[in-house]
């Protein structure tokens, strides 16, 4: 071999492992820009368990991976899926997490038999995926309604044979309980003075004597009242909008 050919296998030999490390550089930077602009560079498999997920300032906890459950993986999901199924008014998906979202949580939980968290764990991720719109109880359903299920703690508002919000209440402790039975809305209320607790009820709905569906600031997932139906403020307004005097109202002990 001439002296040409020793010197460009000596530059060969001395090259290739730079152009080796820059050849794996490049394909570094490559991937990271793709990343960076949303593109897939490579199939990503998702954690059978211990990922988070957050989305619009809201943790949720996934879930074991399951077809039906996956899409809901952010709050404006989650919230458009109980927005769907009566739970949550359709103003309030915003995909921001919020006392109102958790609200309408502990009603699609209790509706279901799930712990009352108001958070969305596994469980409640996966029966919220193929769950069903609620439907009332009572038999003959006519015009508009209102059910108070005191083994659930729910209300549902009834329009026709259809349920158009269900909706977490607490009805009256075992001491003070809601009376069972039939009544019907006989004044409606924007502030209504409690004479026996000196205090200002509002949005309130009596339905028997001094017995009310009205907006109270403490709504435990318990019964816990004097025997009134308490509602958050996230749901007060719209039920005394639903209902007109005369609007029948039915107590139920047992809803299964």
């Amino acid at each position: 071999m001439n002296r040409r050919g020793v010197f460009r296998s000596r530059t060969l030999r001395r090259c290739l492992p730079v152009a080796v490390s820059c050849a794996v550089l490049f394909a570094a930077s490559s991937i990271a820009v793709e990343a960076a602009s949303g593109s897939t560079v490579v199939n990503r498999k998702v954690p059978a368990t211990g990922v988070s997920h957050v989305s619009g300032g809201a943790a949720w906890e996934s879930p074991v991976p399951d077809s039906a459950a996956e899409g809901l993986d952010s709050t404006r999901l989650i919230q458009d899926r109980l927005a769907t199924l009566g739970y949550l008014s359709p103003a309030a998906v915003d995909g921001r997490e919020g006392p109102d979202t958790a609200t309408a949580i502990v009603a699609f939980q209790k509706w279901q038999g799930l712990p009352r968290t108001g958070t969305i764990d596994t469980r409640t991720r996966s029966a919220l995926a193929r769950a069903a719109r609620p439907t009332p109880i009572a038999d003959g359903a006519n015009g508009r309604q209102l059910e108070v299920l005191v083994d659930r703690q729910l209300l549902l508002a009834v329009q026709g044979d259809r349920v158009v919000r269900t909706i977490d209440v607490s009805t009256g402790k075992p001491s003070t309980p809601t009376p069972v039975g039939s009544f019907d809305v006989y004044a409606k209320y924007p502030r209504w003075w409690s004479t026996p607790f000196s205090e200002w009820l509002l949005w309130a709905a009596p339905f028997s004597g001094g017995i009310a569906i009205h907006e109270f600031a403490s709504v435990p997932s318990y019964a816990a009242s004097h025997g009134c139906v308490r509602v958050t403020k996230y749901d007060a307004r719209w039920v005394y909008r639903f209902v007109s005097v005369d609007t029948p109202v039915r107590v139920l002990a047992s809803s299964r």
